[in-house]
């Protein structure tokens, strides 16, 4: 898969990888990827049940702890909010 980075208006830097982590500024880990065959990529992200247990199989020892505060209080970004069916 092709990671694509994007700061501000500068040019995107693109990234050859098969597996991916974000984490929130603070160090959480909020998101993976991993590329399972050439045409599979798998996502998960926190809040997710089985989360730990996918960082765990990535070889990443952090625990996150998830808080759910609602709808109410989550902003609505500019444009569209995709969801995966």
């Amino acid at each position: 898969m092709i990671l694509e980075t994007h700061n501000k208006l500068g040019e995107p830097k693109k990234i050859e990888c098969t597996r991916l982590l974000v984490r929130h500024a603070n160090g959480t880990p909020i998101m993976a990827a991993m590329q399972m065959t050439p045409e599979q990529i798998w996502t998960t992200h926190c809040g997710e049940a089985n989360f730990d247990q996918v960082l765990r199989a990535m070889g990443i020892k952090d625990t996150v702890v998830n808080t759910n505060v609602g709808d109410d209080a989550v902003p609505t970004p500019p444009g569209e909010l995709w969801t995966p069916e």
